[in-house]
């Protein structure tokens, strides 16, 4: 006659079998899940680098656009009287050798801002535009300097802007909050007498 521990051995042998599909199983569904998350987010990033790089090429074809038409204007002495020039300064005399020149074609509401020198300490700019000497400043784009500080940007606004009296640069708040908050790094006025 089998002692009643011998009965039991099959039991609790067959139950930690048991326990240790069940655990098996439930690492394999967690392993499964984080599987999908980390693909869901791979997919997710390759989707944001693909729109990046969208955005980067609208934003070179359009300062491609603007230079070359600014060219044909140029080689055809078309009246660019209209255009207007600002030379962009720091807030403070001692800025250092950074310097900016922004073009505004107010028949285009569009420009172009170039830029050397550019002190390094943000990861992007913010291109702001005012409209009135005491409106509120729009966004004209947000662009990444070069190594040494260089960019060429093509400047457009979400609605177009026909007068405007000021330009300004800084560093993109990396909240990713909308508006002029930062300190400007770089700002210019517009002279009125194209508008």
């Amino acid at each position: 006659m089998k002692s009643p521990i011998a009965r039991l051995v099959p039991w609790i042998v067959a139950a930690g079998f048991a326990i240790s599909s069940a655990w098996l199983l439930v690492e394999k569904t967690a392993l499964r899940r984080k599987n999908e998350d980390l693909r869901t987010e791979r997919d997710l990033a390759e989707v944001a680098y693909r729109m990046a790089q969208n955005q980067l090429a609208e934003r070179t074809l359009l300062a491609e656009r603007l230079i070359t038409d600014f060219g044909r204007r140029l080689a055809r002495h078309e009246d660019l009287r209209r255009l207007q020039v600002s030379a962009l300064a720091g807030p403070s005399p001692g800025s250092g050798d950074t310097r900016a020149i922004a073009v505004w074609d107010p028949e285009l509401g569009a420009g172009l801002l170039a830029i050397e020198n550019l002190p390094a300490g943000a990861p992007e700019y913010q291109i702001w535009i005012t409209e009135h000497a005491n409106g509120p400043p729009q966004s004209g784009g947000a662009f990444r300097p070069d190594d040494d500080g260089a960019a060429v940007v093509a400047i457009q606004t979400a609605r177009p802007m026909k007068k405007i009296t000021g330009i300004a640069v800084s560093a993109a708040p990396t909240n990713g909050a909308a508006g002029a908050d930062g300190p400007f790094v770089l700002s210019g006025r517009f002279s009125s007498r194209a508008q």
